[in-house]
């Protein structure tokens, strides 16, 4: 089939199913993919993903429509979508159940009754696929098509038709949305059906289309509903379901060639750490931590590409987390009123405008005074309520979080108030850098990009809390500007006695150093050390999950105005 051919069959259907608004790419290699997807407004056909032995016209055409009626009649959006899900977990207690129902629920929606009575015969694919060879899952699916359709049993055994028999009482009952894929979930659950989701079922594939598709910026649609997602299994599902299906290699691959760059330039100045040295651990009182040496703390090698993959979803976790969060505080009203106007261009001044708007300096300097003809006055800019006008560089922010053991409990709030800081400096382009730590630490400095900060602060090491006072020392010592050092922490550092006097040390050459103090561990001592040190800033943090986010978004208005918190979605 020649492309011309491909362009008329989706002309047709997207002229049956309502225009939806998106343009055609049509792929000429990918035999292995879907025959049809949408992300970024753009629907993308393969034609060599169309089975052998089908007519490939009837084909494409029954599968362009399936998968544009998923955008606008079910599951519609990633809103909808995601309630439903929830509503089949609820039901089963397991991810892949309540997904593998959605996708079951969203296909037997479309092709057993929408388009079913729309076009009044069944979809060309779903024909194909009820007299296919299936196994495992898949045999599930097709006998409930079956069941629905009223295509007589297949040969399957006992659990199978009586699991299709159930669904397909479901699926024709006058219950709603939410009760059907409750239903269809819990009857997967209690007969033990293990629910992997397939490449492909009666459609072209997993990836269910949403109404967010057809957005210029999928992504950050979709990453809006994942901002509200407190629970990290939750979210690392999410973001398995709906995000990752609709990046785009190149991202992957450009967060690894980052990495890989990184880790070289890092090596190259420290030289290669082998096999990590065992600790020789001072023998402490009972009860209580080793101290230990600065000198412990290495920069860390070991981020591979299989482990920036495995990371990347926390990424965009803590991302959505970190702009609901400026969002929010921008709603409640914390944004400052506007009070204070400057003068920034001059323009006409008219007979109407008020008197003393008339700037008759600037007026004289083209002659004699002609009202409406050398007259001028100054247009004004508003700014916020207490704003001071100054002309100064904005602070270098250094993000220093704490990734340690006794963190784990409080990592997500913590590393989510990191992604606040960062996101809201580099809206107003001020210069960022940012160190992640535990026994050993992992930095990007500040030529470094927003993907490779973002990483960076979304490691999670688990060990011992060594702040690394030495690479803190040779990011500010970089900075040509004056360097504001925002640190979160529980303070349980083991080589406090040493930190202590360094970051003193940074204070007095005009730096500035605040401490977001979460009770992450107990180190009360330690806590009373770090307030009796003059310059240090400390913000205890009471409850991380309601507090954390808030005193960090509170901070950095402060620090660098409003209008960092800005940013497009």
């Amino acid at each position: 089939m020649d492309y011309e051919e491909v362009r008329r069959i989706f002309a047709q259907v997207r002229s049956e199913l309502y225009f939806p608004p998106c343009e055609l790419e049509v792929r000429d290699n990918g035999r292995n993919d879907s025959p049809f997807f949408v992300v970024n407004s753009k629907v993308t056909i393969s034609p060599k993903a169309v089975p052998k032995r089908v007519d490939y016209r009837k084909y494409l055409r029954s599968v362009i429509r399936h998968e544009i009626a998923h955008l606008h009649y079910c599951p519609y959006d990633i809103r909808t979508a995601y309630e439903l899900v929830r509503e089949a977990y609820g039901a089963c207690k397991d991810w892949n159940t309540a997904y593998f129902s959605l996708l079951l629920f969203s296909d037997l929606n479309i092709d057993c009754f929408y388009l079913l009575n729309r076009f009044g015969e069944i979809p060309y694919h779903v024909d194909i696929f009820l007299y296919s060879s299936q196994r495992g899952i898949g045999r599930y699916v097709q006998a409930t098509y079956r069941h629905i359709l009223r295509k007589g049993r297949g040969e399957y055994g006992y659990n199978i038709e009586n699991v299709a028999r159930q669904i397909s009482m479901v699926m024709k009952s006058e219950k709603n949305w939410f009760n059907k894929i409750e239903l269809i979930a819990l009857i997967l659950s209690v007969n033990k059906v293990k629910a992997k989701v397939p490449k492909h079922l009666a459609s072209s594939g997993v990836s269910i289309p949403l109404r967010e598709d057809l957005s210029k910026n999928t992504i950050e649609k979709i990453s809006e509903v994942l901002g509200g997602i407190k629970g990290s299994k939750e979210a690392m599902k999410f973001y398995e379901y709906w995000v990752k299906p609709r990046l785009k290699n190149s991202e992957l691959d450009e967060a690894k060639k980052l990495i890989k760059s990184r880790a070289k330039g890092t090596e190259e100045r420290e030289g290669r750490r082998g096999t990590p040295r065992k600790i020789r651990r001072v023998q402490p009182d009972v009860g209580r931590e080793p101290k230990l040496p600065t000198s412990i703390s290495k920069p860390y090698s070991g981020l591979t590409d299989k482990v920036v993959e495995e990371l990347f979803w926390r990424v965009f976790w803590y991302r959505a987390r970190a702009r609901r969060t400026m969002l929010i505080y921008l709603e409640e009203g914390r944004r400052p009123e506007p009070n204070l106007s400057i003068s920034s261009y001059p323009t006409d001044w008219n007979i109407e405008d008020e008197v003393e708007d008339l700037d008759l300096e600037s007026s004289l300097n083209e002659g004699k005074l002609r009202v409406e003809i050398n007259t001028v006055k100054w247009e004004s800019e508003i700014k916020g309520r207490g704003s001071n006008l100054t002309i100064s560089n904005v602070p270098s922010s250094l993000i220093v979080l704490d990734a340690s053991k006794s963190m784990e409990e409080v990592f997500d709030n913590a590393a989510t108030s990191a992604f606040i800081n960062l996101l809201s400096v580099e809206r107003i382009r001020g210069k960022t850098a940012s160190i992640t730590f535990s026994t050993d630490h992992y930095s990007v400095d500040w030529q470094g990009s927003t993907l490779e900060k973002e990483i960076a602060l979304s490691f999670y090491f688990g060990g011992m809390t060594i702040l690394p006072l030495n690479e803190i020392m040779r990011l500010v010592s970089e900075s040509e500007n004056r360097v504001l050092i925002n640190i979160i922490t529980d303070c349980g550092w083991q080589n406090i006695e040493e930190a202590l006097p360094i970051l003193e040390q940074i204070v007095k050459k005009g730096h500035r150093v605040k401490i977001f103090y979460l009770h992450g561990g107990k180190y009360p001592d330690k806590v009373k050390m770090v307030r009796r040190m003059s310059g240090i800033k400390i913000i205890s943090v009471k409850d991380p999950e309601t507090d954390l986010q808030y005193l960090v978004t509170k901070e950095t208005s402060e620090e660098y105005g409003s209008s960092a918190l800005f940013f497009k979605a």
